[in-house]
């Protein structure tokens, strides 16, 4: 982490003595004093005797050191516990990535004090600052004054679109509301109350573009019922005031199915009413914080859909700070970071993380890791200047897409194929999907070429080696074909974007999971891993093994390999099993692509032996071979994004005119555990279980614009 230097912390007093100021007066901002410096007469009176000289390295100590990042970040309300969390989420990126930063808003809903702080902290000569719009018409001025005086402003939670922000930071409000409306739609189906049914909602505050949109959404799952809605109710933001409120509004309406709070201060309150009356009415909400997750657990709150306020503080912040340390680009328009839907069975692991503070911190690190956040909103040194690909919007039945695998007939690339097939699919488009049986990259060229000539308007290809992938590339895209890259990139080709996940990431998740499993065991000290992969070469299992190798710092190991254990089934487990024999004194065995997954779980189950086994992608096989205790842990690439990701972008691209982004479009991972495998064993059968599995996916992390800049 970098750490701040005694001049950033004396300015960051001077910003904080100032935003104060502000906060307690309408009147204009006050500006940082000038430094007091001796008039010209008095330095003149001096003049008579000889001045001394004075050495160079006296004169460096007396110049100013050179000031270091400035962020400022202002909200519509403080004192909620919403923005508690997002101030808890910008602070923690600021102190992770050594930047200044003042969070600050009124205490009230207050849309002049708001542009008040946020002016003063432009005058204060910030570099960056974010702002939740708590009402967006009023934006535009602020917004404008700001970017004239060089400050790059993002918008975080509440959008305001029509201003000169550069981009908004926040979850898909519809379609969060979609996912709370679907599951309330079920829970009063499943009660035999969904005909006829009255339902109540609320909303602290009437009017913030997220309240429409999420109302919108939650609506939208209703559709063609029978329904009675009520409100919204304005509830107002207080606790106190807020829970009154809603006692009105439940003696006014206690015929009512559901109570529905659209946003977080009401999750508490509804389920303290709920409580307090012993209705059996459902309650749903936003973000339950600590109490509504203590509620919940009391059967007091049904169904709660988060927001993740805590990235809403952290992913600008740290797009800012990347921004201006690393040169990187900020990926302008929306970026929409997955939200996540919570049940009372979900209550009891969250409570931690919601009492703030290091568990928080410790909890959204790894959910930051987990997901790839690392990255988010940001594209590579000068990305932002890409050119942009003019588009011909075509109705689906006349768009021809292609994708090119380096090999086929193996499990990976066949998960692959479903998701791509799937988006075509659901897309309505025609796709070509294909690839030599055996890795043979003059065959996957040939392939490629052959869709070129054949005339598809955007092509999809996973690079097995990326060394020859620079002229086919140059090839398609001279004759206007949009080219993508999934799984295994070809950075140095003029391929437009890649989609995939962190390959380095994921090699780390499971190295740090391999590091735990043996310290817990006794057996770190001098252990013996044995590393093996089907194919050596292809970029992302160098990044894996990389990866995986990084978690081991420090530690007294011995790697042995990676073994090139070869992609055929049959041949991969010999492979393993000489690799056994050679090897038996191992205390781990680590496949770094998938096929070894159940090659090195038939290897334990067949020896009996006590070493652990880890990999990559388990598959059907692997998920069983985990519920009988023959795989100790694996991270999943989700291939299936691998094949529907891409194929969306290029669909979309050609049926709507959206642009895709350029660079890479990282997708989330997943780290298995074996008391996982149960639950996902139906969705690696593959077929309707994992299209519908994953389409769940999709909705719930907000993939559908994924790679997309969306207006």
């Amino acid at each position: 982490m970098h750490k701040k230097n005694i001049s950033r912390l004396i300015s960051l007093v001077i910003l904080l003595l100032m935003v104060l100021a502000a906060g307690c007066s309408q009147a204009t901002p006050t500006t940082v004093p000038a430094e007091e410096k001796p008039a010209p007469a008095e330095t003149e009176a001096a003049a008579p005797e000889e001045p001394e000289e004075t050495a160079p390295a006296e004169a460096e100590e007396t110049a100013p050191e050179e000031e270091g990042i400035k962020i400022g970040y202002v909200v519509h309300v403080t004192g909620i516990e919403f923005t508690a969390i997002v101030e808890e989420g910008a602070q923690d990126a600021a102190e992770n990535y050594g930047v200044e930063l003042v969070f600050t808003g009124p205490p009230d809903i207050d849309h002049p004090a708001q542009i008040a702080a946020f002016d003063s902290l432009v005058e204060a000569g910030v570099d960056g600052i974010v702002f939740i719009a708590g009402d967006p018409s009023v934006w535009e001025e602020p917004v404008k004054r700001a970017v004239e005086k060089g400050v790059v402003v993002l918008n975080a939670d509440a959008d305001a679109p029509e201003t000169e922000r550069l981009a908004f930071f926040g979850v898909d409000a519809k379609g969060l509301g979609r996912i709370l409306g679907d599951k309330v739609r079920d829970q009063l189906d499943e009660q035999g109350k969904l005909e006829g049914a009255k339902i109540v909602l609320g909303e602290c505050v009437i009017g913030p573009a997220p309240h429409v949109l999420r109302e919108e959404g939650f609506r939208e799952a209703f559709e063609g019922e029978n329904i009675e809605f009520v409100g919204p109710y304005e509830t107002i933001c207080d606790a106190t005031q807020n829970y009154s409120n809603w006692q009105n509004a439940y003696t006014a309406n206690q015929d009512a199915a559901a109570f529905v709070g659209l946003t977080a201060v009401e999750t508490a309150s509804l389920g303290k009413l709920k409580e307090e009356t012993g209705g059996e009415f459902i309650v749903a909400s936003f973000d339950p914080g600590a109490e509504g997750l203590r509620l919940m657990m009391d059967g007091a709150i049904d169904v709660t859909v988060g927001q993740n306020p805590y990235l809403a503080g952290y992913t600008p912040v740290q797009a800012l700070a990347r921004h201006f340390e690393e040169e990187l680009e900020i990926t302008p328009g929306e970026n929409l970071y997955p939200g996540e839907l919570i049940l009372p069975e979900d209550a009891e692991a969250l409570i931690d993380r919601e009492g703030g503070g290091e568990p928080r911190t410790a909890w959204y690190a790894n959910f930051i890791e987990e997901n790839n956040l690392e990255d988010f909103g940001l594209g590579a040194e000068g990305e932002a200047e890409a050119e942009v690909l003019a588009v011909e919007v075509k109705s689906p039945e006349d768009v021809k897409l292609g994708y090119v695998v380096h090999v086929t007939g193996i499990e990976f690339t066949a998960i692959v194929e479903e998701g791509a097939q799937d988006a075509a699919k659901d897309y309505g488009v025609e796709l070509v999907f294909t690839g030599p049986p055996d890795i043979d990259h003059p065959a996957q060229i040939a392939a490629f070429d052959s869709l070129i000539e054949a005339g598809v308007d955007g092509i999809v290809f996973i690079a097995g080696d990326p060394s020859v992938w620079e002229e086919p590339v140059k090839r398609a895209v001279e004759k206007g074909v949009v080219v993508l890259n999934a799984d295994a990139d070809a950075p140095d080709t003029e391929r437009l974007a890649f989609f995939g996940v962190d390959a380095k990431g994921l090699g780390l998740i499971l190295g740090d999971k391999v590091r735990d499993q043996l310290e817990e065991q006794g057996k770190l000290e001098g252990a013996k891993i044995v590393l093996g992969e089907c194919v050596i070469g292809p970029a992302p299992h160098v990044l894996r093994e990389e990866g995986f190798r990084e978690a081991f710092e420090g530690d007294n190991v011995e790697f042995v390999g990676p073994y090139e254990t070869i992609c055929d089934a049959t041949q991969n487990y010999s492979n393993w099993q000489n690799a056994y024999t050679a090897n038996q004194d191992a205390a781990a065995f680590v496949g770094l692509t998938a096929v070894e997954t159940a090659s090195l779980g038939k290897l334990k189950e067949e020896t009996g032996g006590e070493f652990i086994v880890a990999s990559f992608d388990p598959g059907a096989e692997g998920l069983r071979l985990m519920m009988d205790g023959n795989i100790d842990v694996t991270v999943g690439q989700n291939p299936y994004l691998a094949g529907y990701t891409p194929i969306q972008a290029l669909v979309r691209h050609f049926t709507e005119g959206l642009e895709i982004i350029p660079g890479e479009n990282l997708y989330p991972g997943e780290l298995i555990l074996p008391e996982d495998a149960e639950a996902l064993i139906e969705r690696e059968g593959g077929g309707e279980p994992r299209t519908a599995w994953y389409a769940i996916f999709i909705e719930e992390k907000g993939l559908q614009d994924f790679g997309l800049k969306v207006p």
